[in-house]
């Protein structure tokens, strides 16, 4: 594929698919999910095995945001204002993960997904 026809692919100019290509621009997490499915791979495939585990990190979040669910909730989350607000959702959330760990229901719940 060219870099004209990757550009036309995600919508943008062959000159900025070669400035990401040269690194002289960075690429957004949205644009790297359009050139990932421009490309017809996942965007894990663009994150090179390091041995420092980084890209392992960078990989298993990009599964977590691959989830409609998970994206869901944290756009929701984001568009949240109130600090306090924010800190006793997380503080529920972490409550409710804790018990249904503990209880073992955890399993249940992955049934129906």
């Amino acid at each position: 594929m060219s870099q004209t026809q990757l550009g036309e692919a995600v919508g943008v100019t062959f000159q900025q698919i070669q400035k990401y290509e040269s690194g002289a621009n960075r690429i957004t997490s949205g644009m790297l999910v359009r050139l990932a499915a421009a490309l017809g791979v996942q965007p894990q495939r663009f994150f090179v095995q390091a041995s420092d585990g980084n890209s392992d990190a960078a990989g298993h979040l990009l599964e977590l945001l691959a989830n409609n669910r998970n994206l869901r909730a944290l756009t929701a989350f984001a568009n949240i204002q109130n600090v306090k607000v924010k800190d006793a959702f997380l503080d529920v959330l972490e409550q409710i993960s804790r018990r249904k760990l503990k209880a073992g229901v955890r399993a249940s719940i992955g049934a129906d997904e």
